[in-house]
Parts: structure tokens; C-alpha cells; sequence
């Protein structure tokens, strides 16, 4: 259903066998818009780790011509302007990540996905208040405490090894984002099922789930079951159904205020949330 371009620095790199079909930035400021065009969703690959560089540009383009892009310009800002003390209290550190006293250890995300186990949860979080397509992690012990950085990290960063992982994440990534044009019925929405298989007593069971897409398609939804690690940019969807058990603590709030401020339609939303998971509210509400 949307048409994807994959916009690299330069023309030298997008005519590589690298990325077949890639753009370069050149080419996407003066040959896009087109009259016509089908919906259009943007890669991002350029570097944007300095303010008004051509990856910045380039996301500020994308936002201007209602062109869905990864990342938009807001996770870029958020990029440039968090702070490390910041950062850390985000997020949750698994016991395994721990380096030792004047240590540190360092991952690439790809997509919000890394290639070691222990940074699965991390990068999870990480995503889902940084999408971008690729972030470098820094942990640092030292003698204040553990230290987590985070910073954007371009295709030209990467060495031979990390590149082809890349290209492997981004074909996945294009994949299963963004179904293929050549579906024989056109829908006018998309909507995400967020489902946990893992889940003992989920809200609602894969029969029930198999309705819900049923009864989506009658109206004009393509619905889509997914579950938090294939949900890699909410933008991509016009609404979410979250069928998963929901709490403050826990990503389907941040998902839900997330897909609000994308405007995005959510159920539930993160107010609902917000009051359903707080007994003070609950107990003020039915007894007035």
C-alpha cells in the first residue's frame, strides 16, 4: 500500500548494489514530490547527528510532503537534546548489563534489534522513544555508577560485518512494515493488533484476534496481529488495538502515548490506561 524510498548521503552510495533502488539526498530534494504519487514512507539513511545536516533536512522534507519517515525529525531532536543522567533513568537495565568498574560495553541497534540477547529488552525501550534506523549503545561503569549513552551511528560507521547485518535488518524491516502494493484488495486503513503470544491470560485469545481482523476487513481495515518486537514504528498505522494486558510501568502505555501524539487512534488509550491501572482513581470514580 505505500511506495518506500530509501534516501542515502550521497550518488556514489546510492547506486551501489547495496541498496537497490536507494535515492540519494540530491535526488529526493529535487525529484519528489511527485504529481500523482502513491503514499510514500521514507528510510532515512543519511547522517542527522548535527542540526540542519541533510539527514535533518531530509526528515523535515519527508514531514512537509505528509511523507511518513523514519526517524522524524521530533526523534532526532530527542536525540540531540537528551542528556546521559537522563537517558538512565528511562530506561531498565538488565543485571547482565553491567560492565565491570572502568568498563564499558557497546552495541549497534539495527532497527531497534540487536544481535546480543542480553540488549533485547534495552534496545526495546530504546526504540520506542528513539526510532531510528540505527543507534549505537555506550554502558560505562565508573566509580558514580553506570553511565548509558546513546547516539545515532550512519551506514559509513559501520564495519564490513556490522554492514551486512545491516542490509539484512533493513530488508526485514522493509518487508514487514511495508506490505506489498501487489495485494489484490486495496484497504482504506491499517491497523496494529499488539498481541503477546508469551501471555498466560491474554485479553483476547487467537480465536478472538482472527475475528477482530475478520470483522476489520468488512470495514475497509487492514488489521495486522503484532507483537511489541515487529511494531517497529506505530507511524505506519493509522490505528492501534492494544489486546494485551496494560499497565503505567510497562510499554503499552509509552506505545499508546506514543501512537497519540502521532495521531494515531488508539484503544486502549494512554488516559484509559492511566486511570483503569490506578485503584485511588477507580475507587473515586464508582463511588461518585
Amino acid at each position: 500500500m505505500y511506495k518506500t524510498l530509501i534516501v542515502v548521503d550521497d550518488d556514489d552510495l546510492a547506486v551501489t548494489e547495496d541498496f537497490p533502488g536507494a535515492i540519494s539526498f540530491t535526488t529526493y530534494l529535487s525529484e519528489y514530490p511527485k504529481l500523482n504519487e502513491p503514499k510514500t514512507r521514507v528510510i532515512n539513511l543519511c547522517n542527522s547527528k548535527q542540526y540542519l545536516s541533510k539527514g535533518y533536512y531530509c526528515s523535515l522534507l519527508a514531514e512537509a510532503r505528509e511523507h511518513k519517515v523514519l526517524p522524524s525529525v521530533k526523534a532526532i531532536n530527542g536525540l540531540r537534546h537528551k542528556s546521559e543522567s537522563d537517558v538512565l533513568v528511562s530506561f531498565k537495565l538488565d543485571p547482565e548489563l553491567t560492565p565491570a568498574e572502568g568498563h564499558s560495553l557497546t552495541e549497534i541497534l539495527y532497527f531497534g534489534k540487536s544481535q546480543d540477547e542480553r540488549f533485547q529488552k534495552l534496545a526495546r525501550q530504546i526504540y520506542s522513544r528513539f526510532p531510528m534506523p540505527l543507534l549505537k549503545l555506550e554502558l560505562t561503569s565508573g566509580a558514580q555508577g553506570i553511565k548509558l549513552k546513546v547516539d545515532q551511528c550512519g551506514y559509513s560507521d559501520l564495519n564490513e560485518a556490522e554492514q551486512t547485518v545491516f542490509l539484512g535488518q533493513l530488508s526485514n524491516f522493509v518487508q514487514t512494515v511495508w506490505r506489498s502494493s501487489s495485494q489484490k484488495k486495496r484497504y482504506r486503513w491499517d491497523m496494529a493488533i499488539l498481541v503477546n503470544p508469551d501471555e498466560p491470560s491474554p485479553p483476547s485469545d487467537k480465536e478472538a484476534i482472527a475475528k477482530f481482523v475478520k470483522a476489520a476487513t468488512k470495514h475497509g481495515i487492514q488489521a495486522e496481529p503484532v507483537t511489541i518486537d515487529q511494531l517497529h514504528d506505530i507511524a505506519n498505522f493509522d490505528a492501534l488495538f492494544i489486546r494485551e494486558t496494560t499497565a503505567i510501568d510497562h510499554y503499552t502505555y509509552r506505545l499508546a502515548a506514543a501512537a497519540e501524539a502521532k495521531d494515531v487512534v488508539v484503544i486502549d488509550d494512554s488516559t484509559s490506561i492511566l486511570r483503569c491501572c490506578n485503584k485511588v482513581f477507580l475507587h473515586d470514580a464508582f463511588s461518585y
